[in-house]
C-alpha cells in the first residue's frame, strides 16, 4: 500500500481491508471512551470471502451466530438486503473428436473467477494451416466491425486468438467488457469440424452473449426491492472433449433458485448442454423498521448529515449471507468512485476516518446505549 494525493492505494484498501481496519479502530475508540458495554463484541476475520466460506463456517460451527452485527463490505448508508447468488457450470461433453487435419478448436481459456468480468480470453485453433488465413482475415474484419480488441498470432503449428476486455466485479458487469463473450461471438463466425462445438457456441451467442440480465436465458427476473437479475460469465474452459463455462447469477430477493433453474432449463431442453450447480446462496432482506437497521442507519446519518440517500439492496455477496443477524454496512460512501476489484484500487484518507467515526457511533448504539 502507498499514499498519494490524499488516497491510499493497494489491493483491498476499499474492499475491504480498509473498512476492517476502520472497524478495529472504532472498537478501540469506543472502549477507550469509557462506555459501558452491554454485550460482548468480537471482530471476526475470514480469509476466503471471495472464493468460499470455509473460514466463516469454521467459526460459526464452533461459536455459533451473533445476536447482531455488520460486515463493512459494501456501501453506506446501509445494505438491508443482498440478492441471491447462484454459481453453475454450463457444460457439455462432445461426442466425437475431428481428425487432426480438420479445423479444430483445441483450447479456449478465459477469466480467473466466476465473480469477476474476464479481461482476457485465449483460443487455440489447429488443423491444416490452409484454414488459418481465413481465420486471420475474419478476426481483422471482426475487430474493425465491432471495435473489440481481438488479435491473432501464429503459435507453432496452431493459431492463437486473443480477446481483451475490461475487468470488473461480477456484481457490476456493466462496468466491464467480457472477453469471453467477445471470443464466443467471434468464434461463432467460424465453422469448426466438431458440430457439437458449433452448437455449443451458437447456443451461447443466442441465449447468453453480452446480456447482463438473462434476457434470452429464461431468467430475466426483477422486483421492486432489488431490480433486475445480474448475470456474469466468469471463466471459460473448452477442450476438444468438453466445454464448460462458469456463470455467476445474482437474483432478486423475492425469487428462488428453483425458479431460476426452471427458467434456464427451459432454454436447454432441446440441447445436450447441462447445468452443474456449484453454489447457491439464498437472498437476505431486513426491513428498514427493524431495530438493527434503524440503529445502523441513524449512526450513518448522525455522522454524515446525509438523510436523503436510501438504503440499498445490493448484488454483491458478503459474509452477511453466511452469518445470521448480520448486514452489510459501508464502507463506500455515496458518490465515491468504485475501484473495488480493479487496477489502482484506492480509498481516500478522509473516507477512512469518516467511516471509522460512523462505525464507532454504530458500535456504541448497538452495544452501549
Amino acid at each position: 500500500m502507498y499514499e498519494k494525493d490524499g488516497f491510499l492505494y493497494g489491493r483491498g484498501t476499499s474492499d475491504d481491508k480498509g473498512p476492517v481496519i476502520a472497524s478495529l479502530y472504532a472498537l478501540k475508540a469506543v472502549r477507550e471512551s469509557g462506555a459501558v458495554f452491554r454485550n460482548n463484541l468480537r471482530l471476526i476475520l475470514g480469509l476466503d470471502e471471495e472464493t468460499g466460506d470455509i473460514s466463516i463456517n469454521y467459526y460459526t460451527d464452533r461459536y455459533g451466530h451473533p445476536d447482531m452485527g455488520f460486515t463493512p463490505d459494501g456501501d453506506f448508508p446501509i445494505v438491508n438486503g443482498e440478492m441471491g447468488i447462484m454459481v453453475f457450470d454450463l457444460a457439455q461433453k462432445f461426442s466425437s473428436v475431428p481428425a487432426k487435419e480438420d479445423l479444430r478448436l483445441t483450447k479456449l481459456t478465459g477469466g480467473v473467477a466466476h465473480n469477476a468480468v474476464p479481461a482476457n480470453a485465449k483460443a487455440v485453433i489447429a488443423g491444416d494451416s490452409k484454414y488459418f488465413d481465413a481465420v486471420i482475415q475474419k478476426a481483422s474484419l471482426y475487430a474493425a466491425e465491432t471495435g473489440y480488441d481481438i488479435r491473432t498470432r501464429r503459435q507453432g503449428n496452431s493459431l492463437a486468438v486473443e480477446a481483451k476486455g475490461k475487468a470488473a466485479h461480477g456484481a457490476r458487469p456493466e462496468l466491464g467488457i467480457n472477453a469471453i463473450s467477445i471470443m464466443m461471438d467471434f468464434l461463432g463466425r467460424i465453422r469448426f469440424a466438431n458440430e457439437d462445438l458449433n452448437d455449443y457456441i451458437a447456443f451461447y451467442n443466442e441465449h447468453v452473449g453480452f446480456d447482463l440480465h438473462g434476457e434470452r436465458f429464461g431468467c430475466n427476473f426483477a422486483d421492486n426491492e432489488s431490480g433486475p437479475l445480474i448475470l456474469n460469465v466468469g471463466v471459460a474452459n473448452i477442450s476438444e472433449e468438453l466445454a464448460s463455462l462458469s456463470i455467476n447469477i445474482r437474483y432478486p430477493v423475492t425469487y428462488t433458485d428453483v425458479e431460476l433453474a426452471t427458467g434456464m432449463e427451459s432454454c436447454l431442453r432441446d440441447t445436450s448442454i447441462g447445468i452443474i450447480t456449484r453454489m447457491v446462496q439464498k437472498p437476505i432482506y431486513m426491513k428498514l423498521s427493524s431495530k438493527m437497521v434503524s440503529k445502523l442507519l441513524n449512526a450513518y446519518r448522525e455522522e454524515t448529515g446525509d438523510t436523503q440517500t436510501p438504503a440499498i439492496v445490493q448484488a454483491g455477496g458478503t459474509y452477511a449471507k453466511m452469518v445470521d443477524n448480520i448486514l452489510c454496512f459501508g464502507g463506500m460512501f455515496p458518490g465515491e468512485e468504485d475501484t473495488m476489484h480493479q487496477a489502482d484500487e484506492r480509498l481516500s484518507v478522509e473516507s477512512f476516518f469518516r467511516m471509522a467515526r460512523v462505525y464507532a457511533r454504530a458500535i456504541y448504539s448497538l452495544c452501549c446505549e
